[in-house]
């Protein structure tokens, strides 16, 4: 047995932030509804989270998530297939942050500190 669920019209976006918003101007550009929220405000269950195409996490520490919306968050890109762009700065995305929540499995970047020689610098233009 199968299912195919077409949705038509704007997607939308949850952005989350306690600052004001970076790039919600260029969201709302591209035709995406976005619905900005706090930190507290975040839903806790993927369910909810489904109403979205994408969750928006602008500069939000890891500490501001209960662990519930942590999770919340995991299940909706890990099994509902959700989106998730995550901004931040070394405050919110250093070691200390996200690779110590549930978060960690669905992010594409691993924080944890690596021990060794590091290999100088390189920037590319």
């Amino acid at each position: 047995a199968g299912a195919v669920v077409a949705v038509g019209g704007p997607a939308s976006v949850l952005y989350v932030s306690v600052a004001p918003p970076s790039i919600d101007g260029a969201l709302q550009q591209a035709g995406l509804n976005v619905r900005r929220i706090h930190p507290d405000d975040l839903p806790r269950s993927s369910t909810a989270l489904g109403l979205h195409a994408c969750v928006v996490l602008d500069d939000v520490d890891a500490t501001r998530l209960a662990v519930q919306q942590q999770e919340a968050l995991r299940s909706y890109v890990e099994d509902g297939g959700g989106g998730l762009l995550v901004l931040g700065s070394d405050a919110t995305l250093g070691a200390a942050g996200y690779p110590q929540t549930a978060l960690d499995r669905v992010l594409p970047i691993d924080f944890r500190p690596r021990r060794g020689r590091r290999g100088p610098g390189l920037a590319l233009v």
